[in-house]
C-alpha cells in the first residue's frame, strides 16, 4: 500500500479496486443479512468494546442549527393588537371589518 501526503496528513492510497479479505467479505455478507432488531443489538453490543458513549454525539454544526429553534420558542408572542384605521369609506365599514377578521386569525 502506497502512502501519499495530503494537506498535512498521511493517508493510504489504494490504486485501482480495493481488495478485502474473504473474512471481511463474509462478515459484510452476514451483517447485510441481519434484521433491524439484530443490527440494533449489534450496535449495543459493540459500544463497550469500542468505547462508544451511549448518547448520540452531536456535531458543532448540528448544535448551532438547533440553537435558533430553541431561542425562537423562548420569545413571548404578542397576543393582542391595536388596529387604527386612518381613513375608510363609511359605506364599506362592515365589509372592511369582515375582511380584517378574515386576515387576522382568532377574531
Amino acid at each position: 500500500m502506497e502512502q501519499k501526503k495530503r494537506e498535512g496528513c498521511i493517508a493510504p492510497v489504494y490504486p485501482g479496486a480495493r481488495v478485502v479479505s474473504s473474512k471481511l467479505n463474509a462478515l459484510v455478507d452476514e451483517i447485510a443479512n441481519l434484521s433491524l432488531l439484530e443490527v440494533s443489538d449489534l450496535n449495543w453490543a459493540l459500544k463497550k468494546p469500542l468505547n462508544i458513549p451511549g448518547a448520540p454525539m452531536m456535531s458543532p454544526g448540528m448544535m448551532m442549527a438547533a440553537m435558533p429553534a430553541a431561542a425562537a420558542e423562548d420569545v413571548p408572542q404578542k397576543m393582542t393588537f391595536e388596529v387604527t384605521l386612518a381613513k375608510f369609506d363609511d359605506t364599506k365599514k362592515i365589509a372592511l371589518i369582515k375582511e380584517i377578521g378574515n386576515i387576522i386569525t382568532g377574531l
